[in-house]
């Protein structure tokens, strides 16, 4: 199903209403046109081939700059509507370069998905950029609009970066490489110490694959219900979010 911005719905603050199955779908439609063969074989996303493209086709413009900080917390990625502006801080290409690709796909996906209508998510007043911190990236709990926005992008983001269709085989893959033969492809954790040993094991191998950080490969796991026995989730449980999206 081709992604039509025209046939989106939205919230009284401007948020999109998506089911994150069909954020997945459109981020995987999004590399089946600019880069197909991360769909067939496990490897790093180039988002950088996509940013290109997007500038291309969309005028985006993206550039590295020392991005500052909010509250104590540094500032990764922005995006401005209506200066068609995608900002990666510069410390992604140094001692952050693990963050570099997940950023860029999250900014990607407030690009994609919330550029279409202003945003009202902060008193009413018009929302026409996002800087995102080290809190927002990789989050999964949300409840207020603002965050709901941050959660699409992050659902994007792990769609983009760690495509369901190599990811649950290089899961695999990442299991047998340290011996584990049973219940492969699921991830269970447990109160025995190898288990959360063998969880860090399947986290670095498969960061190291993907080019992402082990937190990235985390939310992955967890919005596809691939790692069981994590205990409680806050808020609405994965299989709710996945189903629901954004219910206002």
């Amino acid at each position: 199903m081709d992604f039509k911005p025209s046939e989106l719905k939205y919230d009284a603050y401007g948020v999109p209403i998506l089911k994150f199955v069909r954020i997945e779908e459109i981020a995987t439609e999004l590399l089946q046109k600019r880069c197909p063969n991360v769909l067939r074989k496990g490897c790093p996303t180039p988002v950088i081939d996509i940013l290109e493209r997007l500038q291309e086709n969309t005028h985006l413009q993206y550039e590295m700059a020392d991005l500052g900080t909010i509250n104590g917390k540094k500032i990764l990625g922005k995006v401005n509507f209506p200066r068609k502006k995608l900002l990666l801080d510069a410390s992604l290409a140094n001692d952050r370069q693990i963050q570099f690709r997940f950023t860029a796909a999250h900014e990607i996906g407030h690009w994609v998905l919330h550029r279409y209508r202003p945003l009202k998510l902060n008193e009413q007043k018009l929302v026409e950029e996002f800087a995102d911190d080290e809190g927002s990236l990789c989050r999964l709990d949300s409840k207020t609009p603002r965050e709901w926005v941050e959660q699409q992008a992050n659902v994007f983001a792990a769609a983009l970066v760690l495509p369901i269709t190599t990811f649950q085989k290089e899961l695999v893959s990442a299991q047998k490489q340290i011996g584990i033969i049973k219940n492969l492809g699921i991830v269970f954790l447990n109160s025995a110490p190898s288990s959360n040993h063998d969880l860090a094991h399947i986290l670095a191998i498969l960061s190291n694959h993907y080019g992402v950080s082990k937190e990235s490969v985390k939310v992955r796991l967890r919005t596809q219900q691939l790692l069981i026995g994590e205990g409680a989730q806050s808020g609405r449980s994965i299989r709710e979010i996945m189903k629901g999206g954004f219910a206002g």
